[in-house]
């Protein structure tokens, strides 16, 4: 059953829990310097597991939730994690091959809203925890001092990032605390320049893989900046979704966000989708709109603006966003230089920035 509406959580919500998980995967034996798996897809228990992570200075390794069993196999036993996050959907795929990869001893699970662990004979060597077990042995645990382990060198690793493994064997990307650092750095200079009301009035959508540098990067940016972070998936971003049943409001719609993470192949397909509707009224629509966006984009690019475009052809469109985004950053591929001048007037949107 999935909920009309958003629950909010306060910062102080949420640094209460990664510590509490921190102190629970402390508990469990993870320490500085140990390689610890994500493989989940995206949501909020991503990132808090990920910060948890972060606070011990344990290495954050990231898996795609799409990955296939030999990629799977391969990540794990390379980077000989001994403790895996993952998701209860993804438990018996886990457990399909859990005698190839003899490192893991620890699995800690995040549960959905009504599924339970049919089956956690995992073998006497592994021990298995829901995220909320885990919690509840952090809490108010003062058994355990959480303090902050700052690397001895900003060289350190911080996050080993595992490719899609489209083409082969996924690939291992080191991510030093330097380099995470600088990116961070690099985007909110960005933000000071270009969005004047500041960061942390906006409110940005996070359905992108976080197992991918690109969501990952951004939303550990708008976390410490203090925007508010909505999450969503493919199944369920927007009204059409294939995840909602017939009447329901995809996550777009509920949240507005006024900002939002795109690879190139998001942007194509909204633009595709923009003109198959329009081809579907009459065969004077696309040629009209495409006529109209030209205009537009001719004219604000001079200073001035299209108020009556705006309200009467562009408003309508950026409702299936939401009707409030503002920024949209793009990044994995070059993006189309005409998808990101048309999508940016016909959304109405103040930048549809990219970087590579």
């Amino acid at each position: 059953m999935l909920s009309d509406s958003y629950k909010w959580l306060t910062l102080n919500d949420v640094i209460k829990r990664v510590d509490n998980i921190a102190k629970g995967l402390m508990k469990m034996g993870v320490k500085k310097g140990d390689n610890v798996i994500i493989w989940a897809d995206t949501r909020l228990e991503w990132t808090l597991c990920s910060l948890a992570l972060i606070k011990i200075n344990a290495t954050l390794c990231t898996l795609y939730s799409t990955l296939g069993t030999s990629g799977l196999i391969y990540g794990i036993n390379q980077t000989e994690s001994q403790t895996i996050i993952t998701s209860i959907d993804l438990m018996p795929k886990l457990k399909s091959f859990i005698d190839k990869v003899p490192h893991l001893k620890s699995i800690v699970y995040m549960k959905n809203t009504s599924d339970q662990l049919s089956d956690n004979s995992f073998g006497d060597n592994i021990t298995i925890k829901s995220l909320d077990q885990l919690e509840d042995n952090g809490t108010d645990d003062k058994s355990v001092p959480l303090d902050y382990q700052l690397p001895n060198d900003t060289n350190e690793t911080a996050v080993i990032m595992y490719t899609s493994g489209t083409t082969g064997q996924p690939k291992a990307v080191r991510i030093s605390h330097r380099s995470l650092m600088a990116s961070l750095r690099s985007l909110h200079g960005y933000s000071a320049d270009n969005i004047p009301d500041g960061i942390h009035n906006q409110t940005y959508m996070s359905y992108l893989p976080l197992a991918h540098i690109l969501g990952f990067t951004f939303e550990m940016y708008l976390f410490f900046a203090g925007a508010r972070i909505g999450y969503s998936s493919a199944q369920t971003l927007t009204d059409s979704s294939p995840g909602l049943a017939s009447g329901q409001s995809g996550d777009v719609t509920l949240l507005r966000p006024t900002s939002m993470t795109a690879v190139p192949l998001v942007m194509d397909r909204l633009l595709k989708q923009i003109y198959e509707k329009l081809n579907a009224r009459s065969a004077l629509s696309a040629p009209l709109f495409t006529y109209l966006m030209d205009y537009k984009i001719r004219w604000t690019g001079r200073g001035y603006d299209t108020p009556l475009i705006n309200r009467v052809i562009c408003r309508p469109i950026a409702a299936a966003l939401g009707g409030r985004l503002e920024y949209v950053s793009v990044g994995g591929a070059a993006l189309n230089p005409r998808t990101q001048a048309l999508l940016k007037a016909a959304l109405n949107c103040k930048q549809i920035a990219q970087g590579l």
